[in-house]
């Protein structure tokens, strides 16, 4: 397995082949506020924030641009149903079968649109979807199909 860390605002990014004791540096496609990285279905993924800046890699060394959907604050990929789902501030997120071409969609509206997207997660067979204000969230068998539920705190 090979370890991937970036580094924000650059084009440095690091691999380590032996869980950690060594590294070696790699360089990313563009100069961007790298905020996540995944690795899934053989590939890594990396999503900066402030634009539509993307990256991919087969070997987690040599890494290639791609491009999202939209420009927002990217700030979490996660995998799940065999698709990679990238999440920024915005009400729109980003879907990928493979971590290159990347296509949008949108989540329902918050109840106070001053809400905005806080996190996602993927578990037993479904996605959960919280804002940053309230008890309102959603979730989605599909990806596509939301439901309101409410999070008790």
């Amino acid at each position: 397995m090979t370890w991937v860390v970036l580094k924000e605002d650059s084009t440095d990014a690091a691999y380590s082949t032996d869980d950690g004791a060594t590294w070696t540096s790699s360089t990313l496609p563009a100069t961007a506020t790298w905020s996540a990285s995944l690795y899934a279905k053989d590939t890594y993924v990396a999503v900066a924030s402030g634009g539509t800046q993307a990256a991919y890699s087969a070997d987690g060394v040599t890494w290639l641009s791609t491009t999202l959907p939209s420009s927002q604050n990217w700030k979490k990929i996660i995998f799940g149903r065999n698709e990679f789902v990238a999440i920024g501030d915005g009400q729109a997120f980003a879907q990928s079968l493979d971590g290159i071409t990347w296509n949008s969609k949108a989540f329902p509206t918050f109840t106070d649109t001053n809400t905005k997207v806080k996190d996602i997660a993927y578990g037993n067979g479904r996605y959960l979807m919280i804002g940053d204000k309230g008890t309102q969230g959603f979730y989605s068998l599909d990806g596509t199909n939301w439901v309101e539920t409410v999070i008790d705190t």
